[in-house]
């Protein structure tokens, strides 16, 4: 019988950077209670930042604005960024919609019957090749498959 052997990772993320706590700073987890809040939270931060944000707490969250604000701008242009990536795309989207036209179903059943007549396999539904368009278009037919279907 097989053995297996069960491995676990644990990755420590400090909540309050966002940052991989690395082995070298082992993480603290500790508890907090809120005043008037019945809740306990648990927070995961390196040792240093636990420091960090107990003063945090003792000063009203001054100190922790100016220390990420670059870092908070830095996001918010990210995110401006994307959403006008993501305009554009939706735009260039509704442009590439719009240019579908619906064809005529005599017209489709007309090319078919010509493709399937002339050497060109192509079922009764579904998209028709452009290249198989182009021929139907200029009423080539294709020499190959009649080549080899006369040997």
């Amino acid at each position: 019988m097989a053995k297996f052997e069960i491995k676990s990772i644990y990755t420590f993320t400090d909540e309050l950077t966002g940052e991989q706590v690395t082995q070298d700073s082992e993480p603290t987890t500790f508890k907090i209670k809120l005043t008037g809040d019945a809740k306990t939270y648990e927070k995961v931060m390196s040792v240093e930042n636990e420091q960090f944000f107990r003063d945090w707490l003792d000063n009203d969250g001054a100190d922790l604005v100016g220390r990420y604000q670059d870092k908070i701008d830095k996001l918010n242009r990210e995110i401006a960024d994307l959403v006008a990536e993501n305009e554009n795309l939706d735009a260039a989207r509704s442009k590439s919609r719009s240019k579908t036209v619906k064809r005529d179903p005599e017209q489709l059943k007309a090319m078919r019957e010509w493709l399937n007549a002339n050497g060109y396999k192509v079922s009764d539904r579904g998209r028709i090749p452009a290249d198989y368009e182009a021929a139907y278009n200029s009423k080539t037919p294709n020499t190959e498959v009649k080549a080899g279907a006369d040997a």
